[in-house]
């Protein structure tokens, strides 16, 4: 999803590709925003999975989310303010694995599920299955 402040547009891109377009708030985000994953402030929870969830301080292009969508960002990519990889919960806290450390915490019940998405780090050899 993408928020672009000085209109309030809204994009919502699935799996690489614009699924639903809208208008939200101009405001600022303010200092220290609360960003709920998977839930709203109402008490509506997602019915779904999520594999990753990838927070830029600027407005991404269909191009860079479709790029960027099966690769793990660089290390200290300009920009990139959160990386949160859902396999890697420490007890009820969410690892942000991004260089900027805004981890999360976790609350209701969770249900870690292996990945199937096609990542991998440079530790995995590409010789061998899977």
């Amino acid at each position: 999803m993408t928020r672009h402040k000085a209109t309030g547009a809204v994009k919502l891109y699935l799996r690489g590709q614009l699924d639903v377009t809208g208008y939200g708030s101009l405001a600022s985000l303010g200092t220290q925003p609360i960003l709920m994953i998977g839930a709203s402030p109402s008490g509506s929870f997602l019915d779904g999975m999520i594999d990753e969830v990838k927070l830029w301080t600027t407005v991404r292009t269909q191009a860079q989310i479709a790029a960027g969508m099966r690769e793990p960002p660089v290390e200290n990519e300009p920009g990139l303010i959160g990386y949160y990889r859902f396999d890697e919960l420490r007890e009820s806290w969410l690892e942000d694995s991004s260089s900027v450390g805004n981890h999360g915490r976790v609350t209701n019940q969770q249900i870690l599920m292996p990945s199937d998405a096609p990542l991998c780090d440079a530790s995995v050899s590409s010789g061998g299955a899977g």
